[in-house]
């Protein structure tokens, strides 16, 4: 079962944030960056309860080539799963 993805505005901000700066480090890098987090929410979508809890209710998916987490909560009644936001691993997180 393929779940709807729902982003809300932060995580929106954060894609786009990162794929300027690593456009920005190398030409091509920050279509990269897109690829892989699209890649990444393909996965999430097919499998949502592959991925670790980190938090309470949030999980988190690592892209493979970059030092990013995608946090997610995950509805089962409603099969939607909202990207709340995308952050560097280096980043303290605001919930921590």
């Amino acid at each position: 079962m393929t779940y709807s993805v729902v982003f809300l505005s932060d995580a929106y901000l954060d894609i786009l944030n990162a794929k300027e700066y690593y456009e920005g480090q190398a030409k091509g890098l920050g279509i990269r960056f897109g690829s892989e987090v699209d890649a990444t929410i393909s996965r999430i979508a097919i499998n949502p309860q592959a991925f670790s809890t980190r938090y309470r209710e949030l999980r988190a998916a690592k892209l493979r080539h970059f030092p990013y987490l995608i946090y997610y909560k995950l509805d089962l009644a409603n099969t939607t799963i909202k990207i709340l936001r995308v952050f560097n691993t280096y980043q303290k997180l605001p919930w921590s």
